[in-house]
C-alpha cells in the first residue's frame, strides 16, 4: 500500500515543484545570466526584480523539498523496499511533471 500513496504523493509534489523550479531556472538563464555574463541581457527586464524573483523561486523550491523529504522519510520506512531503489523511483516520479510541463 506505500508504494502507489509514495508515487502519488511524489508526482503531487513534483506538479507543485513545478513552479519555483522553472521560475528559478528560467531566471538564472537569462537576466541573472546575464549578469554574470553567461547569456545576452533582456531589455524589458527591470535590473532589481530578479534577485526577488530568484528569492522568492528559491524559497518555495525548499518548501516543496523539505515536505518532499519528510514525506519521504514517513512513507519509506511503511514501504519496506530496498532504499535505492525507493530513492530512486520516487525522485524520477517527482521529475516527472516538471519533465512534461517543459517537454516542447
Amino acid at each position: 500500500m506505500a508504494w502507489p500513496l509514495a508515487v502519488l504523493l511524489n508526482l503531487v509534489l513534483g506538479y507543485f515543484a513545478v513552479l519555483p523550479l522553472a521560475t528559478t531556472l528560467f531566471l538564472l538563464s537569462s537576466p541573472l545570466g546575464a549578469r554574470l555574463a553567461l547569456t545576452k541581457a533582456e531589455p524589458t527586464f527591470r535590473e532589481d526584480s530578479e534577485w526577488v524573483a530568484v528569492n522568492i523561486g528559491l524559497s518555495f523550491l525548499a518548501v516543496v523539498l523539505a515536505v518532499l523529504f519528510v514525506v519521504n522519510l514517513l512513507t519509506a520506512r511503511s514501504a519496506g523496499a530496498p532504499k535505492l531503489r525507493y530513492w530512486l523511483l520516487n525522485a524520477t516520479f517527482l521529475a516527472l511533471p516538471y519533465a512534461v510541463a517543459s517537454w516542447k
